[in-house]
């Protein structure tokens, strides 16, 4: 007989936080660059690992986020 152990395998669920500068970014450029346009664009985020299994990450989005 073959014993075998496994760890349980949690999971949680990833918070979306945007950050106030965020936003103001993307007014700006809304107003500035697009003008009545509404481009396609990408944006980037980033995600932290909380060193405490029992935390959901954080994926922020911030003023770095979107491109111009």
């Amino acid at each position: 007989m073959v014993e075998t152990s496994f760890t349980k395998c949690t999971f949680q669920p990833t918070k979306l936080v945007v950050d106030l500068s965020f936003w103001l970014e993307f007014t700006k450029i809304k107003l500035d660059h697009w003008k009545l346009e509404t481009p396609q664009i990408e944006i980037e985020a980033t995600i932290s690992l909380p060193t405490n299994p029992n935390l959901p990450s954080d994926l922020v989005l911030n003023s770095q986020s979107i491109s111009k």
